[in-house]
Order: structure tokens, then C-alpha cells, then sequence
């Protein structure tokens, strides 16, 4: 036997203003409300998973809390695309992954896209993660980056193939001086 608080009497955590700024596209620090956030609501310890799926049709959250059962913990969809669960069960350390269900049927085992730890591979699972008490120890690498010139400092170059983003209407490649 065990005994589980009953999700469904909380109240959803997200704030109308974090929807309105995430749909505006001006969210800019969106990891703090997607994700898996281990909180207390209303006295009660547990887990608050958001995740933006804004094309499917059901999302659940499945782990080792629930034993993988896609029945226990199907999220609510709250706004712009974004879905919400609270599950007083799970707790940090914890593996979990979204089972998203798609219009057609389909259904795939997804990791978070804005989780903050992962499973050892093979596994693909996320792990819940208190991201707050990670102590950083680089704060005199800071410094000294601070006080370097840019002009004099290593520089990041980020490469993209645009072709494996952007196609035409009928699903076919653009040529590269399409692109250009």
C-alpha cells in the first residue's frame, strides 16, 4: 500500500505573466519554468515538470517514481503549448521522461529538453535536479576572462548547415544560393 497526495488538487504553479512573456517570445530566462523544479507547494514536498509540446495531443510524465506508468502523471496543458504536472512522488535524483502522444497516434519517450542532468548512456533519461545547489568554483577563471580584451582572447565559431533547417514548402532542399 502506499499513500500519494492527490496531484490534481493543486493548483497550477505557472503564472499568467511567465505565459504571457514566455508567448511573446521575451521569456528570457525560460529553464527556470520548464523543466523538472523540485519545490513545496502548499506544505507539500515534490516536483513541478512543465514542458513545451504546442503539436501533441497528451503528454505524461513516466520515471522511476511511478515505475514508468504512462497513466499516473498526465500533465495539463496550461497555455501557448506548455504542459504542467506536480507529483508529490518523485523526488531529486529521480529518473523521469515525457511520453508525448502525437495527433496520429504515435507515441515516443522523450527527455527534457531543458533538463539539468541526464542518465548515464545508454540511458536517455533525465534526472530531477535541484539546479540551485550547484556551487560554481570558477570564480577566478571570471575574473581574469573579465579583465581580458576581446580583440586578445579566444573566440567561439558556430557553424550551421541551413540546408538541414530550412525547406521549401513541398519538403524539398534549397540550394545554397537560394539560401544566400
Amino acid at each position: 500500500e502506499t499513500e500519494a497526495e492527490d496531484v490534481y488538487r493543486f493548483a497550477p504553479t505557472l503564472s499568467e505573466e511567465e505565459m504571457q512573456t514566455f508567448s511573446e517570445g521575451i521569456h528570457y530566462n525560460a529553464y527556470k519554468m520548464l523543466g523538472a523544479h523540485p519545490m513545496t507547494v502548499d506544505g507539500v514536498e515534490g516536483v513541478r515538470f512543465a514542458v513545451w509540446a504546442p503539436n501533441v495531443v497528451r503528454v505524461s510524465v513516466v520515471g522511476d517514481f511511478n515505475f514508468w506508468n504512462p497513466d499516473d502523471l498526465p500533465m495539463t496543458r496550461i497555455s501557448q503549448g506548455v504542459w504542467e504536472a506536480w507529483s508529490s512522488n518523485a523526488r531529486e535524483g529521480g529518473a523521469y521522461k515525457y511520453l508525448i502522444r502525437h495527433g496520429n497516434g504515435e507515441t515516443v519517450h522523450k527527455a527534457d529538453p531543458v533538463g539539468f542532468r541526464t542518465c548515464v548512456a545508454p540511458d536517455t533519461s533525465s534526472v530531477i535536479c535541484g539546479k540551485s545547489k550547484y556551487r560554481w568554483h570558477d570564480k577566478a577563471w571570471m575574473e581574469q576572462a573579465a579583465s581580458r580584451t576581446p580583440l586578445h582572447g579566444p573566440v567561439n565559431i558556430y557553424e550551421m548547415h541551413l540546408g538541414s533547417w530550412r525547406r521549401k514548402e513541398d519538403g524539398s532542399l534549397y540550394s545554397y544560393g537560394e539560401l544566400a
